[in-house]
């Protein structure tokens, strides 16, 4: 689920400031057309440090716009966060599981094109982030506002998919203690896993755990069973689960 966006930026001259501002208004305008109470923050990568803010897991998406200054160096309302992040002695899993997406600011008049962005979104990986799109980087020589615009529409459709895709989830869940999630939201792909299972896969796991991106709209439909009155609905393994299933290619 996703209950958190933070778009955090590091900023020398104000570019990366005012597309951040932008694009946070842009997140708050699409959140408005889900029934969904998602936090929209938009600041500093050093306030985000200095805030204490709990950046890491799937509950939270970052959003990171970044400018590079002087020979490859992070802005100075960036620099501090920056510091704690590139530790060698870093926690392995800062971010772990947290969706992120970064877009980097630059001019390739300089070696160290886009530097601090690149080394964000690589570090960021490093940490245990998920990253969600491909890194942006935006000359401000040649191209910069043809790759911000294209950047933004990347976003702002990958924002709406998610929380399509978390309402679609919200409303299977909903409805999980009488029968499994709406077959007809579930991907071919997760349904045909669950069936080829192996006898090895008995771990239980709940509907929650199902991943986000991969409960869709498809032209195929699935028949499946009542649940056994001998199996909790909210609790079962892999191969209960698919053991409910029979998939009709449309």
């Amino acid at each position: 689920m996703m209950d958190n966006i933070f778009v955090l930026y590091g900023s020398q001259s104000g570019n990366a400031e005012s597309i951040a501002k932008d694009m946070a208004a842009s997140v708050e305008n699409i959140c408005s057309n889900f029934e969904r109470n998602v936090v929209v923050r938009c600041l500093t990568l050093n306030a985000a440090k200095n805030e204490k803010l709990s950046l890491k897991g799937p509950n939270n998406f970052l959003i990171i716009i970044c400018s590079t200054t002087g020979n490859g160096d992070a802005p100075e309302n960036s620099e501090s966060w920056w510091r704690t992040v590139k530790l060698r002695s870093a926690p392995k899993d800062m971010f772990a599981g947290t969706p992120y997406c970064v877009l980097a600011l630059g001019d390739t008049n300089y070696d160290k094109f886009c530097h601090m962005g690149k080394n964000i979104d690589k570090r960021l990986a490093e940490l245990g982030g998920q990253r969600k799109l491909d890194l942006y980087c935006a000359d401000e020589a040649t191209n910069m506002e043809e790759i911000i615009e294209s950047w933004k529409t990347a976003m702002s459709s990958l924002i709406s998919k998610t929380l399509k895709n978390i309402a679609q989830a919200a409303s299977c869940q909903g409805n999980r203690a009488v029968s499994p999630c709406r077959p007809s939201l579930l991907s071919p792909d997760i349904v045909n896993n669950l069936i080829s299972a192996t006898d090895d896969s008995q771990s239980a796991i709940t509907v929650d755990t199902l991943p986000v991106d991969s409960i869709i709209c498809c032209p195929i439909t699935y028949e499946y069973k009542p649940i056994p009155q001998s199996i909790s609905p909210a609790i079962m393994t892999l191969r209960q689960i698919a053991s409910l299933f029979s998939v009709n290619e449309q």
